[in-house]
């Protein structure tokens, strides 16, 4: 992660793999590989589902505060 993340957000963590970022209170989508694309229905079961998804990679309904920014 770049230090400027750090810098401005010091509390924002890299996951290893996807579905551990889910655990986080919000999720950040910044790239649509499939890893993220086939998790579309794991976001429901996040505590807070809250979503910023730049790249459109799951579908936005109702349950999840969902903003995309490609559009």
């Amino acid at each position: 992660m770049p230090k400027t993340c750090l810098k401005y957000f010091p509390g924002l963590e890299n996951a290893d793999k996807p579905e551990e970022a889910l655990d986080g209170p919000a999720a950040l989508v910044v790239i649509n590989w499939e890893e993220i694309i086939e998790l579309d229905e794991e976001f429901d079961a996040m505590a807070t589902p809250v979503v910023v998804d730049r790249r459109r990679a799951i579908s936005r309904r109702d349950g999840i505060v969902y903003e995309g920014l490609t559009w």
